[in-house]
Parts: C-alpha cells; structure tokens; sequence
C-alpha cells in the first residue's frame, strides 16, 4: 500500500525526532512511542469505510506533509494575548504555545493548595519527581493501553508523539476556574499533539475551561486527547471552546470516568478548523453518578464540524443528558453521532439525548445518527433529532413588528443558540461564548432589545 504525504512525513522524522522529546531515555515511555508509532504504521488514518467516521473524511489531512511541532530552543517570544482572554475571568491559567507549556504567557499566581498543576513534559523530564507515583502509574497506565489498542490513527499518533500536555490535579473544593489555553502562532504545516489529564480527588469542586486559537489563518493540524477521572461525590464543570483557523485541522478526544455520586457537566463550542471532530467517551462506571453534555457547533463556508459521543451507563441509578445543536451556512457539513449503552443491571437509568439543526443555505448539510442500546429493564431513555430551516411564519411575524427582514432572521438564529449559550454557569464564559458566537454569525443583535 503507497504511503500519504502525511505518514511517510512523519514516518521519515522519527528517528530524528524520538531524541528531542521530554523522557526519551525512560524506558517505559520509549516503549509506548515505539508502540504508538507501529499501531499508526499499521492502521494509518481512519477513512470512510471506517463505521464511526462514515460521514468525515480526513483526505485533506491525510494529503498534507505536517511537520511535529519541536519545543523552541531559546524559549518562545513575547506574545500579546490580552485580546484573546477571557474577559474578567479571574482564572489559574496554563498556555501552552505550538504544543508546549509556557510558564511565561501562564498565570498561576496564588494557585490554590487543592490544585497542582504540570505540564506532562514536566512530568516525564523529572522521572515523576513532580506528581506521586500514583498519578504517574495512571496516566502510564492509560498511554500504554492507547499505544497499544488505538481505536484509530489519531489516536496511536497521540502516543507516538506523547510530548506535553496539562496535568491537573484536584483534592478540594477550587473556587476560581482552571484555564487550559493552547495557542497556534500561525506556523504552517505543524502537527500539534497534546495530551492532557485531570484527576478530580473525592468531594472535589472544580470549572475547567479547555480553549483553542489562532493568531494566524494558517493550515496545521491540532491532534489532542484529554482524560478525566471524577473520584467519589465530585463534580466537575468542563468548558471546551475550539475557535482555531479557519484552514487548520482539530481532532480532539475526551474520555471520562465517573466514580459513584460524582457529576461531570460539560459545553462543548466548535466553531473553527476546516475540519474538526471532537469524540467523548463517558463512562459512568459506579451508581447514581450524572453526565451533562452540550454542544454548540457552528459551520460556514465549507466547514467540516463531527461531534461523536458514546456514553455508557455500567451500573444502576445513572443520569445523562446530551442537547447538541448546530447552525450550519454556505456549504458546511456536520456530523452527529450520539450513541448512549445501558448495560445489564443498569436498572434506574434515566438518559436523554437531542440534536438540533438549522440550515441558512440550501448547499449545508447534517447528519445526524442518535442511538439507544438497552440491555436493562426499569429505565428511561428518549432521544430525538430536527433538521430543518427558519420558520418563515416567525419571520414573517417579526417584521410585521416593524423588523427588517436581515435583522429578523438573525434574531431567530441568535435565538437558537440561546438554550445552549444562557444555560452556562460561569457568568465570564457565557458572555465570551456569546460574544463568539455574535461574531461568528454577524449577528450583533440584543435579543432583549428585540424582543
């Protein structure tokens, strides 16, 4: 079989690249590249024949030489990120530039003493001096399992390629959010690889908010993985936000445990790359533990958008709820493929699932694939999905109130989003969320004022 540009570059770069990366002479972490990089050799990227990405094709990624991003010799440069804070949000923020901790664009002053938090290239370089032997055997742990059973290419690259990443740990209850910032520079042609952990002790509190961006409309690849493990009675609030370039790639994967009486409540917002795909895989592996996930998704021009969750219920009185919605314009696709299992003995579950679409243009499309698998008696479970466009009748009802017929229209595509966007907790994310998604749509209408 002839090799892509793509594997055959990074096939041709590893030997000189192994040597470069943080703990290249620990064994155990020589062994899970070594392994990572023969599970994509052999396996190469997903394509369509491949049921769970049936809908996306990664052709143009896969026809692109993209080079590993290397941590910068001499340190990276000043940049000015204040136009791309979060405005008042009063966060311990880790950035990480090109793929790679920045303690210089971080702030983590007057961090608390219920967090700690490392960067994983860190972690490796010290042999684990700088978290215990627990956090290091799991999240080995977890590295060897994926070098060695990755579902697809993306993920045997993100062990392959393991470099550097956030390692957050949580023991208490955190009252200011934890920022995870990844930034781009605008370098072409960079293969960004991240992995990420959280580890959310028993009883503990926490907001994580996850964000991606760009400084330049250039095409590289973001390929990141995070993990989160949710002791017993936690709770854990996630924001993820990818607004990356236009021109660029984002395959992101989040896989969560939860252990008994814990809650995980996660917003996910898409609203950049050409193409970008975000998979959950959600265990909720004791009793009377609760997932929430929310999408928001955004496409344009000829965005690419995949979501793909798979939540399973292991064990009685679990509680999930998924509500993704998405406006697509021009001649943007998007994919929804939410698979909820209630496994045997799971009596008591209670799972919900919904996906809402909304054409602007005649060329956009969706698909959208929402599944039930029950295995367990005693339990209630709904899900459902629309696609269509706006209804003319509120159109035509809004500028019989004096409306212009533009501005009509985009009070009822601000108002779709406004489910999603007013149910965020966090008063600073929901108005940076909001004003994005403003932006996005060229929508600066006050809804309020309208109304």
């Amino acid at each position: 079989m002839t090799e892509s540009a793509f594997t055959s570059c990074l096939l041709d770069s590893q030997q000189e690249l192994m040597p470069l990366l943080p703990g290249a002479n620990i064994a155990q972490v020589a062994q899970i590249r070594s392994n990572g990089l023969y599970q994509f050799r052999k396996m190469g990227l997903p394509t369509m024949r491949d049921e769970p990405w049936k809908y996306t094709n990664v052709r143009s990624i896969d026809k692109n030489m993209f080079h590993f991003s290397t941590r910068p010799e001499n340190g990276i440069e000043a940049l000015d990120l204040a136009t791309h804070q979060i405005e008042s949000c009063c966060s311990h923020q880790m950035t990480f530039v090109d793929g790679w901790y920045s303690p210089e664009h971080s702030s983590m002053d007057e961090l608390a003493d219920s967090v700690e938090l490392t960067s994983l290239g860190h972690l490796m370089e010290s042999c684990g001096e700088a978290a215990s032997p627990t956090e290091i055997q799991r999240i080995m742990g977890y590295l060897e399992t994926v070098s060695n059973n990755a579902q697809h290419g993306f993920q045997a690259i993100n062990a392959a390629l393991v470099a550097d990443g956030a390692v957050v740990k949580i023991s208490k209850s955190v009252e200011k959010p934890i920022e995870l910032l990844f930034i781009s520079t605008g370098s072409s042609k960079q293969l960004l690889n991240l992995n990420n952990f959280i580890f959310a002790h028993n009883s503990a509190v926490a907001t994580v908010i996850e964000r991606y961006i760009s400084l330049d409309s250039t095409e590289y690849l973001t390929n990141t993985s995070l993990i989160v493990e949710l002791g017993e009675n936690s709770s854990l609030s996630h924001y993820r936000i990818q607004n990356e370039s236009k021109s660029a790639f984002h395959i992101g994967r989040t896989e969560v445990q939860q252990d008994s009486g814990s809650k995980f409540r996660s917003c996910s917002i898409s609203l950049g790359a050409a193409i970008g795909r975000h998979e959950i895989e959600q265990k909720l592996r004791e009793e009377k533990t609760e997932c929430e996930l929310n999408g928001l998704y955004i496409g344009q021009e000829k965005q690419h958008i995949d979501n793909y969750t798979n939540i399973v219920h292991e064990h009685p009185d679990g509680t999930s709820s998924e509500n993704y919605a998405g406006i697509l314009d021009g001649n943007s696709r998007a994919v929804f493929h939410g698979r909820i299992v209630v496994a045997p003995g799971a009596v008591g579950t209670n799972a919900r699932q919904q996906n809402r679409n909304l054409l602007l243009s005649r060329n956009a499309e969706a698909d959208t694939k929402p599944q039930l698998e029950i295995y367990a008696d005693d339990v209630k479970c709904a899900h459902g999905a629309t696609v269509g466009q706006l209804d003319e009748d509120a159109v035509f009802y809004l500028r019989s109130r004096g409306m212009g017929e533009e501005e009509a229209r985009a009070v009822l595509t601000q108002a779709f989003t406004a489910e999603l966007v007013d149910g965020i907790e966090n008063e600073h994310v929901r108005e940076h969320v909001a004003q994005l998604v403003r932006t996005t749509l060229h929508t600066e209408i006050n809804l309020k004022k309208a109304a």
